[in-house]
């Protein structure tokens, strides 16, 4: 945790004093790994830090700042589309998320790799991918990159059957029930409640463990529905003792909103704004209002540079995300082969501002996506195996981009070989719900629609 604090602390630019960097080298790595007095200490003295005032005015964390940052005259217009064709492009998004996270799945650890503090992911995933000949990718892993590490197994070409519990999907289908039980005001408590009442802990990670940790901390008495059951508030669950705070978590909760909001980006944003904001901040919030647009506008046109520049107003245009899409899309119209682009992508991420971030950072994967999704435009899931292929965070990259190609293919998307192979059935680790069809929650997704 005091690690990935330092390495936060820096992305707001703080400059770290001679007492800190003193009290940091002091600390050694086997007897002070459970020092929590001490680390605790550090990172209060971190936190106290003066940030960089015209990053911090640059990147908000309330919706209304935010909104202020809005280019005037970007309003969407909304557009109608009929019952069967929401249910085929639902089918497409709901197919596209679980292929593309079981063809990641295999990868997601190998694809997270570091080696003296640079991202060594990218080449192992290919490394592995042209020893099994499936470079370029063509088919789900053909064996386990690491035979010891057993993560995807049932994610293989020769096991897939269904799609395998993973968070991916899970926040997924949360965010689905959440929706049913409080309609469209609902909040980000009403989330934190029904994580609290259906999520193992074991399912949580990073931001949302630490997050919710800080919203029980300062709850009285769980599951009350008393409005008083918590004082917890958004700028103390997803700040205190959270350096993962600008991690994928969030982006990837946020498709499901873009679903509902066909045309609609405004509002697909504005939720995706309260499931994020109170795990995330800056950037971590607005890869879920970005995502979520994109989402929502790719059921109005299949112009894919016209989607991600759209979905560009709907966050603040000088944000480090920002300049990272920006700087994504530049790469990709210098060449038309993705192998090129996806070298000097990875090149920009070793750099500058965007420097060998946490692979599983949302500005790093947040331009893979956006790389994966213009250049895969052959086949309805090109651009997801291309977000596979790209390496770092994988099952993420490749269950956001299959999402959004999903919306734009619908039923072509659906009906691919390798949608087929999933049998339309979902498992997940939330009781009551560790078997469920893919035809359900596409018809709770039309309905709520």
């Amino acid at each position: 945790m005091l690690i990935a604090e330092v390495s936060q602390s820096a992305d707001e630019g703080v400059n770290l004093t001679a007492e800190i960097r003193n009290a940091l080298n002091s600390l050694d790595p086997v007897k002070d790994a459970w020092n929590e007095e001490r680390i605790d200490e550090i990172i209060r003295e971190l936190d106290g830090l003066p940030r960089n005032e015209d990053l911090a005015a640059q990147e908000p964390n309330e919706l209304s700042e935010i909104r202020k940052q809005q280019p005037p005259g970007s309003e969407f217009t909304k557009f109608k589309i009929s019952r069967q064709e929401l249910r085929d492009r639902l089918t497409g998004a709901w197919s596209g998320r679980i292929v593309g996270c079981a063809l990641g799945l295999p990868y997601e650890r190998v694809g997270c790799e570091v080696e003296g503090g640079k991202n060594v992911g990218p080449d192992r995933v290919r490394f592995h991918l042209v020893k099994t000949s499936n470079f370029p990718m063509k088919d789900f892993a053909i064996s386990l990159p690491d035979p010891d590490i057993p993560w995807g197994s049932q994610s293989l070409s020769s096991t897939i059957t269904s799609m395998e519990p993973d968070d991916d999907i899970q926040f997924t289908i949360a965010n689905l029930c959440v929706f049913e039980e409080n309609g469209p005001d609902f909040t980000w408590e009403n989330i934190a409640k029904w994580w609290l009442s259906h999520f193992p802990l074991t399912e949580l990670c990073t931001a949302e463990v630490q997050s919710l940790l800080n919203y029980v901390a300062k709850t009285a008495r769980w599951g009350s529905d008393g409005g008083d059951a918590s004082i917890a508030c958004p700028q103390f669950t997803r700040r205190h003792k959270n350096p993962y705070r600008e991690w994928i978590g969030a982006q990837i909760r946020s498709d499901f909103w873009g679903w509902l909001s066909p045309g609609n980006p405004d509002q697909a944003s504005e939720f995706a704004y309260r499931d994020a904001s109170w795990t995330h901040e800056r950037n971590g919030i607005y890869g879920a209002m970005f995502f979520s647009a994109m989402q929502s506008i790719a059921y109005t046109t299949t112009d894919r540079l016209l989607i991600v520049e759209h979905a560009l107003n709907y966050i603040p245009q000088h944000s480090r995300l920002a300049e990272a899409v920006k700087t994504t899309v530049a790469i990709s119209e210098t060449t038309s082969q993705w192998e090129e682009s996806v070298v000097k992508l990875h090149k920009y991420l070793a750099l500058g501002r965007s420097r060998d971030l946490s692979p599983v950072h949302v500005i790093n994967n947040a331009a893979i996506c956006v790389l994966a999704f213009l250049k895969g435009t052959n086949h309805p899931l090109e651009a997801t195996q291309l977000a596979v292929m790209s390496g770092l965070d994988t099952d993420c990259n490749g269950a956001t981009v299959g999402a959004i190609s999903g919306v734009l293919y619908g039923m072509d998307l659906a009906e691919t070989v390798l949608s087929r192979k999933l049998n339309g059935t979902i498992r997940t680790r939330i009781p009551s719900m560790e078997t469920i069809d893919l035809s359900e929650l596409v018809e709770r997704t039309l309905n709520l629609i």
